[in-house]
Formats: structure tokens, C-alpha cells, sequence
């Protein structure tokens, strides 16, 4: 199998495997061991679509190769894919306060997502904060908002491409 990568996250019900078998053989692709695809090599190439597992949890995807004599193939190496279709937890934001004044427009946004996410930190206005990830999950950013009621949005999106988002309004 040359895809998916192994150790590929994804929330999606099918993933694209491809590989390379003999020109003309049917190949059975198999998740958790249960056939769920076939393809016919073409140039020594395959590809398809192969259903996940509705639940989330790692697929064991392999395949096998039937020539046109009939004899199959030993299964391919197994690749593992993890199955994510959970948004992660939403993030904490501890600062500004809900309500809060801020008496300059620097304003740090500071708070929590879930450890490994990517967080993404918005102002009304458009402004991204550059956002460093702390191990523990922790995050701040700084944005340059004009003065008013504002409102700063934070995005934690997990490795499959699940997400999550709180707002925050408050008055600068």
C-alpha cells in the first residue's frame, strides 16, 4: 500500500487506498480484516475507496492481490488509520473575562484546548493572534483590536480535521 500513510487521522467514512499490484490483478482491500473494496490493477497501479468503521478507534487496512491463474497474493503490510469523528472538548477561554473592560487594544487572549489540537484565535475584526501551543494544552495570543464591543473566537481543531469553537465578548 503506498495510501493512506500510515498513522493518517481522519473523520471521513472512506479513505483512498492505493498501491502498486501485478497489471490486471483484482485486489482485495480489507479493513480489520473484512474485505470492503476491490480494484483492478492498471500499469501495476490500484486505487479505491474503502469504507471505515462507523466507531472511532484505529483500521487495519491491507490488501491482497488475485492474478488472473487465481493465486493470491501474501497480504500487503498493515497500515493504521485512526478513525476520528469526535470534536474535541471546547476551549477554555480565561482571558479577557466574559463582560470584561480592557483598557488597551493589545489584547491578550489566553486559555485551554485539548493537548495536540491546533488553535486558531480570531477577532471580530478579522485579526489572528499567533497562537503557541503549550504541551499542557495551554495557549496565548495578542491581537490589536479597535476600541468597542468586540468579540475573540477560538478554534481548536484535532488531527482528523474535527473542531470546536467558544467566543468571548467583552469591551476595549
Amino acid at each position: 500500500l503506498t495510501s493512506p500513510p500510515a498513522g493518517t487521522a481522519t473523520n471521513a467514512a472512506a479513505v483512498a487506498v492505493s498501491g502498486t499490484a501485478e497489471d490486471g490483478a483484482t485486489v482485495r482491500i480489507l479493513v480489520d480484516g473484512a474485505q470492503v473494496a476491490t480494484a483492478t490493477a492498471t500499469g501495476g497501479a490500484f486505487s479505491a475507496s474503502a469504507p471505515l468503521p462507523p466507531a472511532d478507534g484505529d483500521a487495519v487496512i491491507t490488501a491482497l492481490a488475485v492474478d488472473a491463474a487465481g493465486n493470491v497474493s501474501p497480504a500487503s503490510v498493515p497500515v493504521t488509520v485512526t478513525v476520528d469523528r469526535t470534536a474535541p472538548a471546547l476551549p477554555v477561554i480565561s482571558a479577557p473575562a466574559a463582560g470584561a473592560v480592557v483598557a488597551t487594544s493589545s489584547v491578550v487572549a489566553t486559555g485551554s484546548a485539548e493537548a495536540g489540537a491546533a488553535v486558531l484565535v480570531t477577532g471580530d475584526g478579522g485579526e489572528i493572534g499567533a497562537v503557541v501551543v503549550q504541551p499542557d494544552g495551554t495557549f496565548q495570543a495578542t491581537l490589536t483590536l479597535p476600541d468597542g464591543a468586540r468579540t475573540v473566537t477560538v478554534r481548536a481543531t484535532d488531527a482528523a480535521g474535527n473542531f470546536a469553537e467558544t467566543t468571548r465578548s467583552f469591551t476595549v
